[in-house]
Parts: C-alpha cells; sequence; structure tokens
C-alpha cells in the first residue's frame, strides 16, 4: 500500500459515531449529512485549521475552508 505524505487513513469506532451525532445535535437546523457530522467530529479532535473542501458546512467548528470562494 503506498502512502501520501500529509494524508492520513482514519478508522471509525463507537466514540466517533457519539461524536458525530453530537455534532448533528449542536448543529440541527444546518441540514448536515452524517458525513459532514463525522468530518466535524473529526475536525473539531484533531484541532485541524485549514480544510480543502468544497462543502460550506465544515466551516461550522470554525476550520478555514480553501479554496476560498
Amino acid at each position: 500500500m503506498s502512502t501520501i505524505k500529509g494524508l492520513d487513513m482514519l478508522s471509525s469506532s463507537a466514540t466517533d459515531h457519539v461524536n458525530a451525532l453530537r455534532i448533528l445535535y449542536r448543529f440541527r437546523g444546518a441540514e448536515l449529512t452524517y458525513v459532514d457530522a463525522s468530518s466535524l467530529a473529526i475536525i473539531e479532535k484533531r484541532k485541524i485549521a485549514t480544510v480543502w473542501s468544497t462543502d460550506h458546512h465544515l466551516r461550522l467548528t470554525g476550520a478555514d475552508i480553501l479554496p476560498r470562494s
């Protein structure tokens, strides 16, 4: 299996599921998908400051989104 510098493959646990549900509840009304909530939980847990995404929802916990529109 080859690796890409700076790319981490993460596994998911029951705790990650609970954290995603917590995000869904916290931002209820923001029309988040489960994948959005899971991503936000990871961003928050790992204290990720900048995210490459076209999904504006990933800004909800304070991360900077690139590319900027």
